[in-house]
């Protein structure tokens, strides 16, 4: 027969959560800190200050309501298990902060974060199911219903095929002379691309920004379907990153009849969304 785990097991709980965040804690910061160089190093500074506050790689929870829903939870947590919970909400927040600061920070780089994030999940509504039922319920709730529509979003973008996707209807047809227009070109495909290649990456830095504006003064990005559907290549965080950072108009789309290419234009702001 099992009995109840002594007090020693009681106290070697909330250590081997510690323990277990530091450690995916150090192996996230590993592959920024050695060996090395990485890509963005340097320039973490500028990384973090544009990822500190960008929610999107924690689709579908990155929503205000699902942010208050999981406050809940956390705090139902510290008051439940506070030792245990700490750890956890340190791992969350934590490896939020420490990717932040890299410059391809995408959904991949939260996944270790979203452990703590499912613990303190677990603890809050273990704690709320027995105190107060009806909260507890509704909370668990409001999260399956955050997590179906996020799938029901992926249904339709998941390894979305090149030939589904025919770009908005009714928008403008321009040749590739048209769309480039003679400004600062961001497109990365073969098709389309210019010489030399620029990506997303370039418009992160203010001066490589201005000196892409510089000769006609504008700036003008091809997001395509590597920018639309989901796939592990993960570059669908790069446009969200510039849909984020940056206001800006579509012109139109750019179509390439014999591979079926097609990919939409945006004229890139002067000035940066808050």
């Amino acid at each position: 027969r099992l009995g109840r785990p002594g007090p020693w097991a009681l106290r070697a709980r909330p250590l081997a959560i510690w323990v277990a965040g530091l450690g995916l804690a150090v192996l996230a910061a590993w592959s920024l800190l050695f060996p090395g160089e990485v890509p963005g190093a340097g320039e973490h500074a500028l990384s973090f200050s544009i990822n500190w506050d960008w929610r999107a790689p924690h689709a579908p929870l990155d929503g205000v309501a699902v942010l208050v829903l999981l406050a809940l939870l956390a705090v139902a947590a510290l008051q439940a298990r506070p030792r245990v919970a700490l750890g956890l909400l340190a791992l969350w927040v934590g490896n939020h902060l420490l990717m932040a600061a890299f410059d391809d920070f995408g959904d991949r780089h939260v996944l270790p974060g979203l452990i703590g994030c499912a613990g303190l999940v677990g603890i809050g509504l273990d704690a709320l199911l027995l105190r107060r039922p009806r909260l507890g319920w509704a909370l668990a709730g409001g999260l399956v219903v955050a997590l179906s529509l996020g799938l029901l979003d992926m249904r339709h973008r998941f390894y979305l095929p090149e030939a589904d996707w025919r770009g908005p209807e009714g928008a403008q047809v321009l040749s590739l002379e048209e769309a480039r227009g003679g400004c600062g070109w961001i497109a990365e495909d073969f098709r389309v691309a210019a010489e030399p290649v620029r990506s997303h990456f370039n418009l992160l830095n203010p001066g490589e920004r201005a000196a892409l504006r510089a000769p006609a003064g504008c700036i003008r990005w091809c997001r395509d379907i590597q920018d639309i559907r989901w796939s592990s290549r993960g570059v669908r965080d790069r446009a969200q990153r510039l849909e984020h950072l940056f206001a800006m108009a579509p012109l139109g789309v750019v179509e390439e009849r014999e591979s079926g290419y097609i990919c939409q234009v945006f004229e890139i702001e002067p000035v940066t969304t808050p």
